[in-house]
């Protein structure tokens, strides 16, 4: 006749393997005098959460789970293991989109380490780029527009509109979108009539729009992109008003203005369309 013990227990987080539909680890019985693997079903679960046990502790304030398990031992000496646990319950799409914005909310806040440089960045650089910082939140994105849109659903953007429009013109087919770490900016590559425009707008300083035109093919793409470190660095040490003295025909520069918002965001997108 098959016998039935409730097992309650805390176990380690960090001891616990995350997988696509829940949880696994092997815990010491001591009352059955063996060591039993136990599994808890949760279908928002991924494997790549396992990168992020970090988060989870602090989202539970706890570096242990709470298992509730029911053990019925069965007559050929097997066991059915039900086993719950109300913080594995707790891991659902709310708390993985709130983990996610709150990853977005640090990189713009500068609460983690930036490196220096001005080198635009693909998802994946800027995730190498932050070494261990990232806890393995690149595993949670699978592509450049949904950090994108995260980093822009929590920040107050006062480029929010055009950030929003660039990211809708934005030829995802021939250039991934860039990010540059200081300032926080976006590299944005529009169509025109005859050129590419490769289009620098910051986050959340009063930059104004920096546009290069750039001939349609991807040699220049690719050669502009190569000489886009230099001529930020430039602007950095030289100051902005030095770089517009230099510059040459291939350079636009749009203002912003702020007195108004959306007056100022209808003027800003009208005159970068007279340019397409």
């Amino acid at each position: 006749m098959a016998e039935e013990l409730q097992h309650n227990f805390q176990f380690y987080i960090k001891d616990v393997r995350f997988h696509y539909g829940g949880v696994s680890f092997r815990h010491f019985v001591s009352s059955l005098n063996k060591r039993l693997d136990f599994t808890i079903i949760n279908y928002y679960i991924r494997e790549e959460f396992d990168a992020i046990k970090e988060y989870f502790i602090k989202i539970f304030s706890s570096n242990k789970i709470d298992v509730l398990a029911v053990i019925t031992e069965l007559d050929n000496g097997n066991y059915i293991i039900r086993a719950h646990s109300t913080q594995i319950d707790s891991i659902d799409e709310k708390m993985m989109k709130a983990i996610k914005l709150e990853w977005a909310r640090k990189i713009t806040s500068k609460k983690i380490l930036i490196p220096s440089g001005f080198t635009p960045l693909t998802m994946d650089n800027l995730f190498n780029s932050l070494e261990n910082q990232d806890l393995g939140f690149s595993n949670l994105y699978n592509n450049e527009q949904e950090l994108f849109d995260d980093i822009i659903t929590v920040s107050k953007s006062r480029h929010y509109n055009h950030l929003r429009y660039l990211s809708g013109q934005h030829l995802h087919q021939l250039m991934r979108l860039r990010f540059i770490l200081k300032p926080f900016s976006f590299l944005f590559l529009l169509e025109g009539s005859t050129d590419y425009l490769l289009v620098w707008e910051t986050l959340d300083t009063e930059e104004a729009t920096y546009i290069w035109t750039i001939e349609k093919n991807r040699q220049s793409l690719k050669l502009a992109l190569a000489n886009l470190p230099d001529i930020l660095s430039l602007i950095k040490v030289q100051g902005k008003q030095a770089y517009l003295k230099s510059s040459g025909d291939n350079f636009i520069r749009i203002i912003h203005q702020y007195t108004k918002p959306m007056n100022g965001f209808v003027l800003w997108k009208d005159e970068l369309e007279s340019h397409l």
